[in-house]
């Protein structure tokens, strides 16, 4: 009966926003790599519901693309935006595997959803700040 708990997204979320203010960066480096996985497994749960490959095509028009039908929830666009918050400011870090590692992570959201994640992005380039539920963040010039 040695039984470990099975960690559910919600409790991998908080511990990947832990470790993202580490001072050590291999475990800074393991909360992106924790946060791209979670939205891959999300990608690859969408797929099994609805009957789509997990990779898409390689462009997507996000005006009309088949993964606009689905829709939102609020929990999942905080989520969402949880993630990119925390990747957005892992792109500042001064070790190479860090930042590499959050660039992974953005990629794997847009992958999941272009239409939430890219418009967001604009916003953020353009304003030059980035905010969600975890915090605000002024973006330095790497970030952007």
């Amino acid at each position: 009966s040695n039984l470990v708990p099975v960690k559910t997204p919600v409790d991998r979320l908080e511990e990947a926003e832990l470790d993202a203010k580490s001072t050590q960066p291999p475990i800074r480096a393991r909360a992106m790599v924790t946060l791209r996985l979670l939205v891959r497994e999300e990608i690859n749960s969408d797929a099994q519901h609805t009957d789509l490959k997990a990779r898409g095509p390689l462009v997507v028009d996000i005006t009309c693309s088949s993964r606009s039908k689905r829709t939102n929830t609020e929990e999942r666009n905080e989520w969402m935006n949880r993630i990119l918050y925390l990747a957005v400011g892992s792109l500042a870090d001064s070790e190479s595997y860090v930042y590499l590692a959050a660039i992974q992570t953005i990629v794997a959201l847009v992958d999941m959803d272009p239409e939430f994640v890219l418009p967001r992005m604009a916003v953020m380039i353009r304003d030059g700040s980035i905010s969600s539920s975890s915090g605000y963040q002024e973006l330095v010039l790497n970030q952007r």
